[in-house]
């Protein structure tokens, strides 16, 4: 193809593939290219395709509330071309063009609107000066349901744009620089929204501080302590993974889980009860509030896993995309709350770091079985092998793991998924903790073993007769919980 051809043949890839964008909305995307191509030459590339998807990928990420948000892989899978070219593609367009938080020129005056609705007329007029462009701020076109606390609800919305506000002012200066560190820590909600919660909420500013908490000092005297006191703990959160348990897109509320610490958030969020899925696994940050848990304004649906889709797995000569790796298998989950409960011991590691850490060896492992190698799996089923034969001899099942693992490694349903967090709710209100999570690994393993034995699908059924047995069998918990520490021990020896 000839360069002309090239640029051609991008304009029409976009408008053929992006459908859902309107006409407006389609000419700021195509003018991210048509500017950049002018500037640039792009060569004889046999894949315009790479290039439709750093527009993509670009448009998407600068208009923030419009569609869900997208990863790098989203949008390399969207177009069907690699990861890593389309990373390359979009920063040399960012580069050239200097497109940075949102643009005027690129992004839709409904995003803008949209992103500036509820801020003061001072703010407004520190983005026109700061960020180069000014809206007006839409009219609401929905209202709180009455199940919902409207007054609290809109009391949270003012305070998190009083702390949006009081960050620019004071910091407005350290965004650029702070933009530059942010995408070098790779994180796992790599959005404007995620830049400015970590911008507000994580980054230590020149003050030495982190702005939420300079904001909290600052509005001491103006908010009940009581609301002061939900603000001070907004410094305490992180971005998390959760599964999505409810969805009522009507009432905006939503149930949200974390998979593999067993807790459940009642979350508020109109914008996101209405785009997400049960069963589907993100990442987000949730706001604690008298009325509820809100969302930050985001969030990061990931693979049909439970792993990020931005997360790598460094396998030694082998070469696996990790969205086909799926961790939401009833092998991945055992072998995961296992090893988590055997970094317990570990008194430095904190829940995040014991979780994050046994993702990753459990990730390593079946990604290597994906590649045909289940050395690393059977592994880590030998250094559990205690605990495995006791919880199958205990429920009567002549089941042998190793030589199942692939059927024992098949993703579950969303059905089975929500299932087995409603039972894990049961669970934590019979169960110790240190008993918990060994009871949610085994419930689901077991579950599978019995549909396993009985030669069909793992039925929800299953699941609920399993659990119910396992919260009369407190002692079978606690000595596998022994044996998993001794397994622990002996691997440190």
């Amino acid at each position: 193809m000839t360069e002309e051809e090239v640029v051609e043949a991008v304009v029409e890839i976009l408008k053929r593939e992006l459908t859902e964008l309107s006409e407006p909305e389609m000419n700021k995307c195509l003018r991210i290219w048509r500017d950049f191509s002018r500037r640039r030459k792009v060569g004889s590339a046999r894949k315009p395709e790479t290039w439709a998807a750093a527009v993509y990928y670009i448009f998407a990420d600068i208009s923030p509330g419009l569609y869900a948000r997208i990863s790098q892989r989203e949008a390399s899978e969207r177009f069907g071309v690699s990861e890593g070219t389309v990373q390359a593609k979009q920063g040399e367009i960012r580069d050239l063009l200097r497109i940075g938080f949102m643009d005027e020129r690129y992004t839709p005056e409904r995003a803008i609107a949209q992103f500036l609705e509820g801020m003061s007329p001072e703010v407004r007029d520190c983005l026109k000066e700061s960020l180069g462009f000014e809206a007006e701020p839409p009219t609401p076109d929905w209202l709180p349901p009455e199940e919902v606390d409207a007054e609290l609800y809109e009391e949270f919305l003012a305070i998190r744009n009083g702390l949006f506000e009081f960050a620019l002012e004071e910091f407005g200066d350290e965004v650029e620089e702070a933009r530059e560190k942010f995408e070098e820590l790779d994180p796992q909600r790599p959005t404007n929204a995620g830049f400015v919660d970590w911008f507000n909420l994580d980054r230590e500013s020149s003050r030495g501080e982190v702005p939420v908490k300079l904001f909290a000092r600052e509005i001491a005297g103006v908010l009940p302590d009581e609301a002061l006191r939900w603000v001070q703990k907004w410094a305490e959160t992180e971005d998390r993974m959760y599964s999505v348990v409810e969805v009522d897109p009507e009432s905006g509320e939503m149930i949200l889980g974390d998979p593999l610490t067993d807790e459940f958030y009642r979350v508020v969020d109109y914008h996101a009860s209405k785009n997400l899925e049960e069963g589907k696994i993100i990442v987000t940050r949730l706001f604690p509030w008298p009325d509820a848990y809100h969302m930050s304004g985001d969030a990061t649906i990931l693979s049909g896993s439970l792993v990020p889709i931005s997360m790598e797995f460094e396998v030694d000569g082998i070469e696996v995309d990790p969205s086909e790796v799926d961790l939401m298998t009833p092998l991945s989950i055992l072998l995961t709350l296992f090893e988590k409960a055997r970094l317990g011991e570990e008194d430095e590691l904190s829940e995040i770091e014991r979780l994050k850490r046994s993702l990753k060896e459990v990730a390593r492992a079946v990604t290597r079985l994906a590649a045909g190698d289940d050395s690393g799996v059977r592994s880590l089923l030998k250094r559990y092998s205690l605990a495995i034969r006791m919880s199958l001899e205990r429920f009567d099942l002549n089941i042998d793991p190793p030589e199942r693992i692939g059927e024992f490694n098949e993703p579950l349903s969303n059905d089975i998924i929500k299932e087995w967090h409603d039972r894990a709710e049961t669970l934590s209100d019979s169960l110790k903790e240190t008993e918990l999570g060994v009871a949610n690994a085994l419930s689901i393993f077991l579950a599978k073993a019995v549909a396993l034995e009985g030669d069909r699908e793992i039925r929800a059924e299953d699941l609920r007769q399993v659990s119910h047995q396992l919260v009369g069998r407190e002692k079978l918990l606690k000595d596998i919980f022994k044996s998993i520490e001794l397994s622990g021990a002996k691997s440190h020896g």
